[in-house]
């Protein structure tokens, strides 16, 4: 074999190395674009999850009995007053809505309770314009209980005077060993079991 035939089986086989190389970068390249897209595609996709449960958990429909009566309002309206007896009832993980019917169950007047939700929708204090005083007591017992005077800043007083119990916000389960949790203004006292 002489020299011209090495240089040229070189030559080709260098040619050959080079072909192969570019080839390789075309490939290398290409798959960069299809994992640029790919990425571009999943990152849309996690978006549309995201805003999915966010929309999903916004407006998760809830459903209440209360005396009997079904109401049916977002989970957001319920959870918009913090420390609320509807903020403990959905966050302590404790209560559950009943198996037939799928609400939440609330011994009390169904009454007034039209005007607390629609004040929790507003997030506006709730109007005793056309109430009776009878009415107005009630709604104020309602209040109470719910733990939502004291969001209100007692606007709804009866006779002007100081309201007959101190409103307290009571979540069970976020008392640790399984105490109580009392809650007014800002000021809290802890009960622990013995």
């Amino acid at each position: 074999m002489g020299p011209m035939i090495f240089s040229e089986e070189w030559k080709q086989t260098s040619e050959a190395f080079s072909t192969f190389l570019s080839s390789l970068d075309n490939i290398r390249h290409s798959v960069q674009q299809k994992q640029t897209e790919f990425d571009e595609h999943c990152a849309a996709l996690n978006k549309k999850i995201e805003e999915t449960h966010k929309q999903s958990t916004d407006h998760k429909i809830v459903k209440l009995n209360i005396g009997g009566q079904k109401f049916q309002t977002s989970q957001e309206t319920l959870l918009s007053v913090h420390e609320s007896f509807f903020w403990c009832m959905l966050h302590s993980g404790d209560w559950k809505p009943d198996e037939e019917h799928g609400a939440y169950f609330i011994d009390r007047s169904p009454t007034a309770f039209p005007l607390i939700l629609e004040s929790l929708r507003q997030q506006k204090p709730v109007s005793t314009e056309h109430l009776s005083k009878f009415e107005e007591d009630m709604l104020n017992n309602d209040l109470d209980f719910y733990g939502l005077s004291q969001f209100w800043g007692n606007v709804v007083a009866t006779g002007g005077g100081p309201p007959s119990a101190v409103p307290v916000a009571w979540c069970p389960g976020t008392s640790p060993g399984g105490g109580m949790q009392l809650t007014n203004n800002n000021q809290t006292a802890v009960f622990e079991p013995e």
